[in-house]
């Protein structure tokens, strides 16, 4: 899912003439802070699993879009897996039920807020049919269970009902089982609704029929085969135009239906961003494994959210521009397929679908758009020195959706585990966890895929997934080194942006180069102040560190000089538009403590946002682009230190 807020201007551009790519670094830091100023109130638990298997639902529902009002009947088929005498359901406490029945035979009930106990003699092994009636008006509780689960709205003047249930709303207006333990086996969905309106959902349409006399309704059936997590159901209606094809994938031939606003039908730019779904469809088809519904169908349905959602094989879509197509046909891999097993591990979902949609710049526009992806995404990641990809027990949805944790620093340990297990093991096992029988279909969590990795690579990534995923911050790099023709002598230093990780245990790429040779070394970096000889076949003149952005770290300073001579204050990176790292290595004698000034030599204010290990993080964000001197000073001695503010992007 990615929630984008229409105030904000994305950035669009062409690439060759073939694709419309969305610039991933305009408007995200904006975007941060307003998805972080939402949904304040803490979540529900999610139920533990409790031994209920629902193998089979069979839902009908009248939906006229111009009211907020929903009713029908929601049949479950399930099994027990110990003998039990209730079973709860989840329904907002003031929809009214009419009636519960358990095989055909009504039955008293009981309700507590949201809970809703059915009573029964439910013995293991036999088969139950457990039949809700009900109806009312689902709640406005955007705040409280995330993105607004059931909306009436217009597009151009059209009425349209959507809804959209992730973390906690599929409650919300139906009666079900809310967890992430059991997926539904199966669902068929039948959707009543006025003439000239068109139901989107689940699975495959398989019949339309005409209803009543003067035939006043429509019903639109959807048949799903393939087990869904809860909030993966949905359904919208408006007046939709179907679009779309049979599409020839590597693994065999794909029924592609997106169903369209009927004023953006024609729109050149919604054609051709349609167009491109086929592309992605192919590569991930190719690059994962076969599209996990392909007996059924993908799709996309315009709603009216900023964004998208990625309902099991209908996407729901704001828009249908490059990265936000891409990232939620990959949740029907990472998402759907495979489902976090609890919302600690949304990045599971999250930062797969993030990393899959950088993957398509990887693949599309290799020189420039992925470059600039990987730039833009490590930019937002370190405008905060801490904070954990695992989300904390008890987060609310802002935490859970939090974009530069979830999302993007989720899509760069991804990054950084394909370059710490080399290319081909990373997707080798990307597609071993996917086709894993008791993950396929099914839920998952970290250590899971932890435990793929190992096997498949021969390592030991426990570090590498503690350091990463469930503490914080990033490193910084110090590198000092000198050179006797082609033999150099190099220290590695490293300071972290937050004290949960003491020293990152990561190969370090260094890429030494002069006007005719360049070479990339992997230097093992096992911990602090190591020393290295490197012994090249040429004499190189430069030296730089992760030349290709394989690691999420702050700007690196490089330096010349005998690592066993004294090192000398480094300021990085110089010119800079936000933020400054000053190392003061421990020799120096002079104090963590710095004045800035101006040309005019006027003190002005630079504020220090962090000191970790003789290193000093300055926030210049506030001060106005042009040259500045930092001034050292210790019992006397003064060092001066220039710099420049450069302009913002």
């Amino acid at each position: 899912m990615i929630r984008i807020f229409t105030a904000i201007a994305f950035s669009i551009s062409f690439f060759s003439g073939f694709a419309q790519y969305y610039d991933p670094g305009s408007g995200i830091d904006k975007l941060v802070t307003e998805e972080k100023g939402h949904y304040t109130k803490s979540p529900k638990a999610v139920a533990a699993d409790d031994g209920v298997d629902v193998h089979h639902v069979e839902a009908s529902w009248s939906i006229t879009p111009t009211e907020r009002y929903i009713s029908g009947r929601v049949r479950h088929s399930l099994k027990v897996k110990q003998a039990r005498n209730s079973i709860d359901f989840d329904l907002y406490r003031t929809m009214e039920i009419t009636s519960v029945k358990v095989n055909g035979a009504a039955v008293s009930f009981s309700r507590s807020g949201d809970k809703i106990s059915v009573p029964g003699n439910f013995l293991t092994g036999f088969n139950y049919t457990v039949e809700f009636i009900y109806s009312g008006e689902p709640p406005l509780r955007r705040d409280e269970d995330g993105f607004g689960s059931f909306t009436i709205a217009t597009h151009s003047g059209t009425p349209i009902i959507w809804t959209l249930s992730e973390p906690y709303g599929a409650l919300d207006w139906w009666p079900c089982r809310q967890n992430l333990n059991d997926k539904i086996d199966s669902i068929d969905i039948y959707i009543e609704t006025p003439p000239g309106q068109v139901a989107a959902s689940n699975g495959l349409l398989v019949e339309t029929d005409s209803l009543g006399f003067p035939f006043d309704r429509l019903r639109y059936h959807y048949k799903h085969r393939y087990p869904i997590a809860t909030y993966l159901v949905a359904i919208a209606v408006t007046n939709y135009v179907f679009h779309g094809k049979t599409l020839d994938l590597p693994s065999g031939p794909l029924l592609v239906q997106n169903l369209i606003y009927p004023e953006d039908l024609e729109s050149p730019t919604n054609v051709r961003d349609l167009d491109q779904l086929y592309r992605f469809l192919a590569m991930y088809d190719s690059l994962y494994t076969a599209y996990p519904f392909n007996k059924e169908k993908y799709g996309m349905a315009h709603f009216g959210w900023g964004g998208g959602m990625e309902h099991q094989t209908m996407s729901f879509m704001g828009n249908f521009q490059y990265e936000l197509t891409a990232h939620e046909l990959a949740h029907q891999w990472f998402g759907d397929k495979i489902t976090c097993g609890d919302w600690s591990n949304i990045w599971l979902n999250e930062g797969f679908a993030t990393y899959s949609a950088a993957m398509a710049y990887n693949i599309d526009s290799p020189d420039l758009y992925w470059q600039r992806w990987k730039e833009l995404s490590m930019n937002l990641v370190r405008k905060q020195p801490g904070g954990t990809v695992f989300v904390p027990s008890g987060a609310n949805v802002s935490r859970i959706f939090d974009s530069r944790l979830t999302y993007y620093k989720g899509a760069l340990v991804l990054h950084m585990l394909r370059w710490t297990v080399g290319n081909d093991v990373f997707f080798r096992t990307l597609r071993t966890y996917l086709n894993k029988p008791n993950l396929q279909y099914g839920f998952a969590l970290t250590d899971q895929l932890r435990a793929e990795f190992e096997k498949s690579s021969g390592r030991d990534l426990k570090g590498f997934f503690d350091q990463w995923i469930y503490k914080e911050g990033f490193p910084t790099y110090q590198v000092q080194w000198s050179n006797s023709g082609g033999k150099v002598e190099a220290v590695i230093r490293q300071t972290t942006s937050h004290p949960s990780v003491s020293f990152f245990r990561m190969d370090l790429p260094l890429r030494f180069k002069n006007a005719d040779h360049d070479t990339i070394i992997r230097a093992k970096s096992d911990f602090n102040g190591q020393r290295y000889t490197f012994l090249l076949n040429f004499t190189p003149d430069s030296l730089i560190v992760d030349p290709d952005r394989w690691l999420l770290m702050g700007p690196a300073a490089v330096f010349r000089g005998e690592p066993g001579s004294d090192p000398q204050p480094v300021l990085y990176p110089n010119p800079s538009k936000d933020f400054l790292n000053l190392w003061l290595p421990g020799n120096t004698g002079f104090s963590e403590t710095v004045e800035v000034f101006d040309q005019l030599g006027r003190k002005v204010d630079a504020r220090v946002l962090s000191v970790q290990e003789h290193m000093i993080r300055l926030d210049i964000n506030n001060l106005s682009e042009g040259a500045y001197t930092i001034t050292l000073r210790n019992a006397g001695r003064e060092e001066k230190i220039r710099f420049v503010k450069s302009p913002g992007e």
